[in-house]
């Protein structure tokens, strides 16, 4: 169990495996293009929204199932602990 406030060390791998695969993506420069093979229209930007619903599909679809294995792993242990405690409230037991 980890102190409060202190996120699991899984959470920990989950961030730092989203993070390098994000930095794997981006590429390093853009190649050159001799003038002939350049497009003669530039191609339309993507708005902020596009960015952001992309970015949005990229993160849940990686995060997707590390989430999952972490609350497979996790939630019987957090279920079991507040059953007790709701258990013990209702009885007035202490211990």
């Amino acid at each position: 169990m980890t102190p409060e406030g202190e996120l699991p060390q899984s959470i920990d791998a989950i961030m730092a495996s989203i993070r390098a695969s994000l930095a794997d993506d981006v590429p390093s420069a853009v190649p050159a293009q001799p003038a002939a093979a350049r497009p003669s229209a530039p191609e339309p930007a993507l708005t902020a929204a596009e960015v952001s619903a992309s970015l949005d599909d990229v993160v849940r679809a990686m995060v997707g199932p590390m989430l999952q294995a972490w609350l497979d792993t996790h939630m019987p242990e957090i279920v079991e602990k507040a059953t007790h405690a709701e258990i013990r409230q209702l009885t007035g037991r202490t211990d």
